[in-house]
């Protein structure tokens, strides 16, 4: 079996690709629907199921928000097969945002933890942090 270390890696890179300005959704980033969503629902934290496309709370899953969540299985595939580890080792991942407010130019702050648990229950975890400094 290859070694399942690669997977903190892969949960580091899941984080950072929704967060990514090159993750484009119609009209604006990723990460910024995401933000937009929560800021209309009057919510601070957000835990999003990659593995079956659920949120918590479930009303954070809409519009285009919803599309967004059912890419993450299939980049978590790629992600795992692209760094050697097997998908199937895969039992549970997780994207847990707190939403912290805006910059003064309207940009969405949040910390991100991306967990990633295997089946023999190893967990990998990354935490992404977003103040956007500009």
């Amino acid at each position: 079996m290859a070694s399942l270390k690669p997977l903190k890696a892969v949960a580091h890179n899941l984080a950072h690709q929704l967060g990514s300005t090159l993750n484009y959704w119609h009209d604006d980033y990723g990460i910024h629907h995401l933000a937009n969503q929560a800021e209309r629902l009057g919510l601070t934290e957000v835990i999003i199921n990659v593995l079956d496309g659920s949120t918590t709370p479930p009303s954070f899953r809409q519009g285009i928000v919803g599309e967004i969540v059912d890419s993450l299985r299939s980049t978590l595939v790629q992600l795992s097969e692209k760094a050697g580890v097997p998908f199937d080792v895969v039992a549970s991942s997780v994207l847990i945002y707190t939403f912290t407010g805006r910059t003064g130019d309207g940009l969405p702050t949040y910390n991100c933890v991306s967990r990633i648990t295997t089946k023999t229950g190893r967990t990998f975890e990354s935490h992404l942090t977003e103040w956007h400094n500009l």
